[in-house]
């Protein structure tokens, strides 16, 4: 939140009786700027697969059954089949390195876009330490090919260079990749890409 006043008189003198200003505190613009461009993004992914466990009355083929059997058995036994549900779980990893609290709003703004699109089962925040460790909440996600790893970092906290901390991030990142999608969300603007520890290279992506 931007706290905004008016600006002083010039005469800066009060007047005896006088009261001074308030301040008023106004929402700050989002960082996010489009949301609903980002869910429409993430449509593709927008899956629905067997549950493993529970199960929901098919209507029509109960309804087909009962046609078929007519009045004939004494009971009519309903069709059942998997209950759907949503085929992708998101861990969302968030740095807290020194130079990344200017960016805490945006992490929330992506937290809300990404578990309001409807397309991810879960939405799973943990934080990534410049000490190179992960805080993680609840149990790890099984590496059954439906979990995706997202990580938001500017990359210039120390667990980006080389030492100890490095050492302990790129092994959990290698971990992470072996196991599941993983994708680098970097805030800073393409143009200060290269001053990073992770700057980009160039390719061409052929599907």
């Amino acid at each position: 939140r931007v706290p905004l006043h008016l600006p002083a008189p010039p005469d800066t003198r009060r007047a005896p009786g006088s009261g001074g200003h308030s301040t008023l505190r106004v929402p700050s613009p989002p960082m996010l700027r489009h949301p609903l461009a980002l869910q429409r993004a993430l449509r593709p992914l927008k899956r629905r697969v067997a549950a493993p466990a529970g199960h929901v009355l098919d209507e029509a083929a109960t309804a087909h059954r009962i046609a078929e059997l007519g009045a004939r058995p004494d009971q009519w036994l309903p069709v059942l089949r998997p209950a759907p549900e949503r085929w992708l779980r998101l861990n969302l990893v968030y740095d807290t390195g020194p130079t990344m609290p200017v960016w805490r709003p945006l992490i929330g703004e992506l937290r809300a876009a990404v578990a309001q699109s409807g397309i991810f089962r879960t939405v799973t925040v943990h934080r990534a330490g410049p000490d190179g460790r992960v805080h993680h909440h609840g149990t790890p996600a099984p590496a059954d090919g439906r979990t995706v790893t997202l990580v938001v970092s500017d990359a210039m906290g120390p667990q980006w260079r080389p030492g100890p901390a490095g050492d302990r991030w790129y092994g959990q990142l290698r971990r992470w990749a072996a196991r599941m999608p993983l994708a680098v969300a970097q805030p800073l603007p393409e143009h200060l890409w290269r001053t990073t520890a992770l700057p980009t290279t160039p390719g061409l992506l052929k599907a």
